[in-house]
């Protein structure tokens, strides 16, 4: 072999085999300490660490509020944020001691700050187009809040640093996204010419902590509480907390079963008192046992119809039979095109919990009053 062909060789084993060869071991060790994220996700984060280390590109610079707004700019040319108080919030929560613990991974740092700059770039957008077609915020908005009877991690610190005055206006603004959206769906007649137009149905447990704010923005708001019980419902939500803190952060700086016991004592509170305040409110509402739902879905959305007084027509019934046979084929396949190891399961035990401690105290007084059995899974 001539000696150029040696240097060749030897060139391509320096510059590509064994920085190749590290970069394999590096991520094998990363799938090792973090095997709920795949292969690809740990090689992504194994070749973005020289660019953090040295906080190039997308690391250069803190993520911010600030450095989010500025970009906003920029990019869309425009500059009118609207009620700018929005960012006491934000900074309130970056500040927290909370998130100040907070890793995020490689890839999760770039998602976050991308996250935070379009939210911006839609913000500016979203609120020049408005002040265009101000006919958009005349369209009625007819909405319906499901909630089911989870929590989210953190409430605590969320309370202290976010007043009912910061929540007020971002439902003032989720409204106005709302209008739009409905104004892109061809109800821009609606205030006019429609006498029934279509309804939002919103469902997401953080509504729960909102209820004399949502009475703020929409008065006229029909309630659904979906009723599950609190062995099943508190992991469920721990879960959830979880999956979304791996989707961002490396898992050092998360505690199982802290997770689950803020949830497990914020759970406790809410169900004392978001009745009380659904009431308080006069909203309309009804409640739905969750195993009732999965067991009948058809009995159950016809109570629902039955106590707004909405019309549960043939057709309609039609529609949703139809929809519950497709639903039932794709989950069939999902089962059987995924591994046992991979399907979603949880239990109270790993977020240091117990069956007895769930079943007991105001859960146990809130089993009792909607009768709630036991869920299977």
């Amino acid at each position: 072999m001539s000696s150029v062909a040696q240097v060749g060789v030897g060139a391509l084993l320096v510059f590509v085999v064994l920085p190749g060869v590290i970069i394999l071991v590096l991520t094998l060790i990363r799938c090792q300490q973090y095997p709920e994220k795949s292969f690809k996700n740990n090689l992504f984060n194994v070749l973005l660490a020289p660019l953090r280390f040295l906080r190039l590109g997308p690391y250069k610079g803190r993520i911010s509020i600030d450095k989010a707004m500025k970009y906003a700019v920029k990019k869309s040319k425009l500059t009118d944020f609207g009620d700018i108080r929005f960012i006491e919030s934000y900074k309130a929560m970056e500040n927290s001691a909370v998130h100040q613990k907070l890793r995020l991974s490689n890839l999760g740092y770039i998602s976050h700050s991308l996250e935070m700059n379009e939210t911006m770039v839609r913000r500016l957008k979203m609120l020049d187009y408005l002040k265009k077609h101000e006919e958009i915020l005349k369209i009625p908005l007819p909405v319906h809040m499901s909630f089911l009877y989870t929590i989210y991690c953190d409430y605590e610190n969320f309370t202290k640093n976010v007043t009912a005055d910061h929540c007020n206006r971002a439902y003032d603004y989720y409204k106005k996204v709302l209008q739009l959206l409905s104004y892109c769906q061809g109800e821009a007649g609606a205030a006019n010419n429609s006498k029934d137009p279509r309804r939002w149905m919103l469902k997401s447990p953080m509504h729960m902590f909102m209820i004399p704010q949502i009475a703020h923005t929409f008065p006229d708001a029909k309630i659904i509480l979906t009723h599950r019980h609190p062995v099943s419902a508190v992991p469920s939500m721990c879960s959830l907390v979880k999956s979304l803190h791996q989707l961002y952060y490396e898992n050092e700086s998360r505690d199982d079963h802290l997770i689950g016991k803020e949830i497990a004592r914020i759970s406790g509170d809410l169900l004392a008192n978001c009745n009380k305040q659904i009431e308080e409110a006069n909203f309309q509402h009804v409640d739905s046992v969750y195993e009732e739902l999965i067991k009948d879905p058809i009995a159950s959305v016809r109570k629902i119809y039955a106590k707004f007084n909405w019309p549960f027509t043939v057709e309609y019934e039609k529609i949703l039979r139809e929809f519950l046979a497709e639903d039932a084929k794709k989950r069939e396949s999902q089962k059987k095109n995924r591994r046992a190891d991979k399907l979603h399961t949880y239990t109270p035990e790993e977020f240091g919990l117990t069956a007895e401690e769930l079943s007991s105290g105001l859960f146990k007084e809130y089993i009792n009053r909607y009768n709630i059995p036991m869920s299977r899974g």
